[in-house]
């Protein structure tokens, strides 16, 4: 493992080099052929008639031009030089956020069954074997922030972003949700009081528009920021929304912010990363 990081390291800097010594030596080129003119003095004046201001002006010119040929060179191959990742962060490292921002699905009237049980089970008791329900899924990123006792820090307030679908069904959620920390907290499950939840897109967006849910996932981190006054890395956002678009753009979101996002798999399982946007090695593996 240590080695396969110094093997990629090593090649991320020798693209960083090659790619400095590029633009270098294109201004390099611009340089030398003005000191080689300089060097055909007086046959360089007397066969073209060029003054030496013209020729200083030529020179700076050709410098130019082979420097903005360099750098739309190496600009149409910014896909080989740039690429995007995503790192694992530790469990602690990712549920040590004290503000959560998360999607919203619409309810489903065919899984009545899990939003009663929703309602009358203990959360961790629910999460881990209630019926399915599309609100299943946000109630396990909320337990995997919250229910460690020995929680550093304590949750300041869960932000939630609804489709136009899942708009009306907001106070619904936030009242089950409130209800079921409410009763974690009264059974010493966990620790402090029932955070802020509150609904940040107050008619509901398209989710399935890329543009309109970055848009409300960076109104949300700059609310949460400015309400709560916390930190990018204080700040978590869950991808679990259920569709597609909502999980690409908050994943896209959080790139070299110190943002991370939370997804939770099919097993129910809730995992943390950290999107960065990194030096490639040129198609190499």
């Amino acid at each position: 493992m240590i080695m396969k990081r110094i093997k990629m390291f090593c090649r991320k800097l020798r693209l960083l080099l090659l790619s400095l010594a590029v633009v270098v030596s294109a201004g390099w080129v611009g340089d030398f052929a003005q000191d080689l003119i300089k060097q055909l003095e007086p046959w360089w004046t007397e066969t073209t008639g060029f003054t030496s201001t013209t020729t200083l002006i030529l020179g700076v010119l050709l410098s130019f031009v082979i420097f903005c040929a360099t750098a739309l060179w190496l600009y149409h191959l910014r896909g080989a030089f740039l690429g995007t990742r995503a790192r694992m962060v530790g469990q602690t490292s990712g549920k040590q956020r004290t503000v959560l921002i998360m999607g919203l699905s619409p309810d489903n009237p065919a899984q009545a069954e899990g939003l009663q049980r929703m309602r009358d089970t203990e959360i961790e008791q629910y999460i881990q074997n209630g019926p399915r329900h599309p609100w299943q899924q946000n109630l396990r990123i909320v337990w995997d922030h919250m229910k460690e006792q020995s929680h550093p820090k304590t949750m300041k307030a869960i932000l939630v972003i609804a489709s136009e679908a899942s708009c009306p069904h907001f106070s619904n959620f936030q009242a089950i949700l409130m209800g079921r920390l409410g009763d974690a907290i009264q059974r010493g499950i966990i620790n402090g009081g029932i955070p802020e939840i509150k609904m940040v897109t107050s008619d509901g967006i398209d989710f399935e528009d890329y543009n309109s849910v970055t848009d409300a996932l960076n109104s949300a981190v700059d609310k949460a920021m400015k309400d709560h006054e916390v930190r990018h890395n204080e700040i978590c956002i869950d991808a679990t929304a259920g569709l597609k678009t909502f999980s690409i753009a908050a994943a896209i979101t959080t790139l070299n912010r110190q943002l991370v996002f939370s997804y939770v798999n099919n097993n129910g399982e809730p995992r943390y990363y950290d999107a960065k946007i990194d030096i490639g090695t040129l198609g190499e593996e």
